[in-house]
C-alpha cells in the first residue's frame, strides 16, 4: 500500500510540474501579445508573431498586407487616429482582394470571391470580381 501511495505522489507531482510549465508558457504569449498589441501592431495567430506589416489580422482572412511605404508611414504616425486617409485604407482594401464600401468608408476583410457584385450598398470590388 506504501508503494502504491509514493507512486501516486510521483504522478501527481510529474503532472503539477506539467502543468505549471504550461500555464507560465501561455502567460508568457499572452504577455508578447499584449506588448505587440499596445505597440499598435497586429498579432498574426497563424505565424505565432507580432507584425507591422499588416494593417489587420482575422482568422477568416488573415493578414491585410500593406507596401513597405505603407508600413512606413503607418509607423511615424501609429498612435495617431487619422494617420490613415480613407483614400489610404480604400487602396489596401482593394489592392487585398476585399470589397470597400464608399458611402461607409470600410473595407469588408472577410470578403470572399463568392461575394462579387452580391453585396448590398455602394461596394467597389477588387480587380478579381471583374466588371
Amino acid at each position: 500500500m506504501q508503494l502504491f501511495h509514493t507512486k501516486t505522489k510521483k504522478i501527481l507531482g510529474i503532472l503539477l510540474v506539467l502543468v505549471a510549465a504550461f500555464a507560465g508558457v501561455k502567460a508568457y504569449e499572452g504577455r508578447k501579445i499584449s506588448r505587440c498589441l499596445d505597440n499598435a501592431m497586429v498579432w498574426d495567430y497563424d505565424e505565432g508573431r507580432c507584425r507591422n506589416d499588416c494593417l489587420k489580422w482575422g482568422e477568416s482572412f488573415g493578414c491585410i498586407k500593406l507596401t513597405p511605404e505603407e508600413t512606413e508611414k503607418i509607423a511615424r504616425c501609429r498612435y495617431e487616429s487619422d494617420c490613415l486617409s480613407d483614400e489610404m485604407i480604400r487602396t489596401i482594401c482593394l489592392r487585398n482582394e476585399k470589397a470597400y464600401n464608399e458611402s461607409s468608408r470600410n473595407c469588408k476583410y472577410d470578403f470572399k470571391p463568392e461575394l462579387c457584385h452580391k453585396l448590398s450598398g455602394m461596394w467597389t470590388y477588387p480587380s478579381s470580381c471583374g466588371e
